[in-house]
């Protein structure tokens, strides 16, 4: 693959907190890893039941590559966290109905990140602090982050702590 001097493996597994621990890349996932060498990834922690369990891994169908990320529960996650998940499939549903022909990239961006605030999400959404992303998404193709780029300035305030992290 190529795409901002990465190499690809296979996935990453993430269960709890792991998630949401910064690694050396500006990406929304960071993780620990397992050791300095690939410190990007779910680390040695038990998958355990009732915490999100999340999946991000790299998809490559004819010779276009992309990547896709799926979170998945044993048992049933805590209210906080349902409320998450009911929050990301209301973007996703958002963008689906709002991107037309003739829309810019980065008005859907904007939209994106007004509706994450107005819903109480915005320090939270694609990221949080110094790793929170500027972008909301990217197209598919010979790159794994390929053009176009769903992206707009952002201005950000990191005043609280992520209540996804603790406890």
């Amino acid at each position: 693959m190529r795409g901002y001097n990465q190499e690809m493996s296979y996935a990453h597994v993430f269960c709890g907190k792991t998630a949401s621990t910064p690694s050396f890349m500006k990406t929304p996932l960071g993780g620990p890893g397992t050791t300095p060498a690939i410190a990007q990834g779910g680390s040695f922690n038990t998958i355990d039941e009732n915490k999100p369990i999340i999946i991000d891994f790299g998809v490559g169908i004819n010779g276009y590559v992309s990547d896709m990320t799926s979170t998945f529960v044993i048992g049933q996650l805590p209210q906080k966290f349902r409320e998450a998940y009911s929050f990301t499939k209301e973007v996703k549903d958002f963008m689906e109905n709002w991107a037309k022909p003739g829309r810019l990239c980065s008005s859907l961006d904007e939209e994106s990140v007004k509706l994450a605030h107005e819903k109480g999400y915005g320090e939270y959404f694609m990221g949080y602090g110094e790793n929170q992303v500027r972008f909301l998404g990217h197209g598919i193709g010979l790159e794994i982050d390929e053009y176009p780029i769903s992206s707009s300035p952002r201005s950000l305030k990191t005043e609280s702590k992520n209540p996804f992290v603790r406890g």
